[in-house]
């Protein structure tokens, strides 16, 4: 079975992509106060006797994406825990669980959440991309085809996506390695958006790459992501209209969800290094913010 139905894998890539398209916007916040400057922080305070950190990562398996990792690794392996957003075992996934979770129930299916042209153009763009044809797809969700295309498109020059990789560096260093959620929460993220609200997005997404090439979108977006600022990415984001429903069933509630399980580990003195997705540090309802709210020191650390 494919890698791509496991769509959580790619969730804060997905975000990243659609918000590429209006990537020149971002070279305007220059001039702005940098709030959140580095992709690196340091967790103190709050009776803390040691320092944690907090790392933003793209759920990527390009090259490039891991530039920083020779500056980060250090800090791994003075941790005690490495946490990341969901430990990602492939063995021991229930694959017919998981497919039964991707698939729409009743006797709803895609052709029924688009209309005629809408339709046409998602076959022949699924059959181009992945060569296979719609009336095979037909009754997964939206967001879990879209992840499938996403894959696809992505560029492959890394034997494993990013945060993966850390985790990898934090077991050979010989660090508990924890997930902070559930495969079970993230599928519930996604269910959390309405199938009409998935399709509308597949949609979006099968026109920007018809528009676009769509590995030269994503080298865009690791480029900025290379730059190191969450005020940069934070910024694409927030330009970008998602539904209030995507916004709080991926974003939001995960984000709070992160920071009280942050702070629970953190509880029992433990030192972490916490591998989340960068978008989902930044901003009034990002896991800096929300941690600050809970009492801890968070720190960008400059990356070189």
């Amino acid at each position: 079975m494919r890698s791509s139905f496991v769509p959580f894998v790619y969730l804060r890539l997905l975000c990243a992509k659609i918000a590429c398209c209006i990537v020149l916007f971002l070279f305007v916040s220059e001039s702005r106060a940098q709030q959140y400057p580095s992709l690196f922080w340091e967790i103190t305070g709050k009776g803390l006797s040691q320092p944690s950190y907090l790392y933003g990562t793209v759920h990527s398996f390009d090259s490039n994406a891991f530039r920083y990792v020779p500056q980060i690794a250090p800090k791994i392996a003075q941790a005690d825990m490495f946490a990341m957003e969901m430990i990602m075992d492939l063995q021991n996934i229930n694959f017919a669980e998981l497919m039964q979770h991707a698939m729409m129930s009743g006797d709803t299916t895609i052709m029924m959440l688009l209309d005629t042209a809408e339709y046409n153009k998602l076959n022949r763009y699924v059959t181009d991309s992945i060569g296979l044809p719609m009336m095979l797809l037909t009754k997964i969700k939206p967001f879990f085809l879209m992840a499938m295309l996403m894959e696809d498109a992505t560029t492959k020059d890394a034997a494993r996506f990013l945060d993966d990789s850390l985790s990898q560096i934090a077991k050979l260093a010989g660090k508990k390695v924890v997930g902070i959620e559930t495969m079970q929460e993230q599928i519930g993220a996604i269910d959390g958006i309405p199938l009409r609200e998935q399709a509308r997005m597949l949609m979006q997404e099968v026109d920007s790459a018809i528009a676009n090439s769509s590995s030269a979108e994503m080298d865009d977006f690791i480029g900025l992501y290379v730059a190191g600022s969450l005020d940069t990415l934070h910024a694409i984001y927030m330009e970008k209209e998602f539904s209030d429903a995507f916004q709080l069933a991926l974003v939001v509630d995960r984000n709070h969800r992160m920071a009280d399980r942050i702070e629970k580990y953190l509880a029992d003195k433990v030192r972490m290094f916490v591998a989340v997705g960068a978008l989902h540090l930044p901003g009034d309802e990002g896991v800096i913010n929300l941690l600050r709210k809970k009492g801890f020191t968070v720190t960008p650390i400059k990356l070189n």
